[in-house]
């Protein structure tokens, strides 16, 4: 699990030079790093000066644990210590990623078919609903005999679609610990990626960020990963039921430490049960679209997900996600529409809001995004923005009216969100009728 601590003894050494191993330490600590420190350097005698000083990178170090284990790091920086009056420096490398169970060279090696994903935000958002509680009473009594916890032994498919050779599955899992005297049983949701043939884990690890991205959205918050386990054909045991695969622990350090309050499932802006009948169309449009714009997609998730502290950056960032919104997906219908030649002047912030307001109002009536005060909202991007003296700026807001202006700009960006998902207006009016987060409030 990637909130736990975990210490590894072992052999290292560099793919390039199998034979020159040495003995060391590595300790992944959650939200924090994974360091590796040996006794001696994985280079050649020339290149320890060079380690010494971290003036170079090792893409990767390979592994061999006391308890048998196969260890790829990569993306590792090194730094160290050396003695004169001793013949061997001591070694520390500080990495970026971490694969328990297998040796690989880089990113892009196909060698892994499936991948489990779990996330503490997915099992919220979609309930997995495995478990089912069973009370047997007496006859003629209100008093109970009895109390069942059952669950199936295969893990029922929630969901499952199919995007480009990948199959996607939420999928209903119970872990049980078997302890005689206090047993513990847990229920969640997982997230299945799967392919018919070999796969690098940069292909899976862009799906699985994508899919993050969406939760991140749905739920208004930052959505982290508590687990990820990688299969590959080549790591398995011949069992007498069948072959059975090694999960391959994937580890990286995440470096969001904000404490956020437990998720409650009326407080996302929709869950899985809102959207069930067009979640596989919208989650195909989701990971469909192009990566010239994954900034836009990330920058405006992170304008409208629920922060503790506000200040006037929150409002620019609204408002720049807002004109990244329009420049991407509405600007060329509308210069179409109105027969605006390209090469005339770009379509001002005042502009862009009212068309805004003007596509999204007349919908969804609740949000009141006609109250928005247009000149306020450019008066005051252009002080922030430009450190203009606010006396040409008279329509600028700060303080509480600034926070509750950005409030009603956020509004406007969920509607511009749902749009992009691909949610039509009837599934649009009902995740927001529904919807008791603040944000919407």
């Amino acid at each position: 699990m990637l909130n736990e601590t975990i210490e590894y003894n072992g052999y290292w050494w560099l793919p390039s030079t199998p034979d020159k191993k040495v003995a060391g330490t590595l300790k992944y600590i959650p939200n924090d790093s994974i360091r590796l420190e040996v006794i001696g350097s994985l280079g050649t005698d020339d290149e320890i000066l060079n380690e010494l000083h971290g003036d170079e990178s090792i893409s990767v170090i390979h592994g061999f644990t006391s308890d048998a284990k196969h260890i790829s790091l990569f993306n590792c920086f090194s730094s160290g210590s050396l003695n004169f009056s001793c013949n061997f420096p001591i070694m520390r490398y500080s990495c970026s990623h971490l694969f328990v169970g297998i040796h690989m060279n880089t990113f892009d090696d196909e060698c892994f078919f499936k991948a489990t994903i779990q996330m503490p935000e997915l099992s919220l958002w979609c309930f997995p609903g495995a478990l089912q509680t069973t009370l047997t009473k007496k006859e003629e009594s209100s008093d109970y005999t009895a109390v069942s916890i059952s669950w199936a032994t295969d893990r029922p498919y929630i969901n499952s679609l199919t995007f480009e050779d990948f199959n996607l599955s939420l999928e209903s899992c119970v872990k049980y610990y078997g302890e005689h005297l206090s047993p513990e049983i847990k229920q969640y949701t997982s997230l299945v990626l799967e392919s018919n043939k070999d796969r690098s884990f940069s292909q899976f690890r862009r799906l699985m960020y994508l899919f993050k991205q969406f939760l991140s959205l749905a739920t208004l918050r930052t959505v982290t990963f508590s687990s990820i386990k990688l299969y590959c054909k080549n790591e398995y045991q011949e069992l007498s039921s069948g072959r059975h695969y090694h999960a391959i622990d994937y580890m990286f350090v995440q470096h969001d430490k904000t404490v956020q309050p437990t998720l409650n499932h009326f407080d996302c802006l929709f869950d899985y049960k809102t959207i069930q009948s067009s979640f596989d169309s919208v989650i195909n449009k989701w990971l469909s679209e192009s990566d010239d714009i994954a900034p836009i997609r990330e920058h405006m998730i992170d304008c409208i997900k629920s922060k503790r502290i506000f200040s006037s950056a929150d409002f620019l960032i609204v408002v720049q996600a807002l004109e990244g919104f329009w420049w991407r997906f509405r600007d060329s219908s509308y210069r179409e529409k109105n027969n605006i030649s390209r090469r005339d002047r770009g379509t001002n912030l005042n502009t862009i809001i009212t068309q805004l307001i003007g596509e999204f109002d007349s919908v969804w009536s609740r949000l009141k995004l006609n109250e928005i005060n247009i000149p306020a909202v450019v008066d005051s991007r252009h002080y922030y923005s430009h450190f203009m003296p606010k006396s040409k700026k008279p329509n600028a807001l700060d303080g509480l009216e600034l926070y509750h202006l950005t409030s009603q700009l956020r509004k406007l960006l969920v509607c511009c969100m749902l749009d992009f998902m691909g949610f039509s207006y009837d599934e649009m009016r009902d995740i927001i009728k529904y919807c008791n987060n603040s944000i919407l409030r």
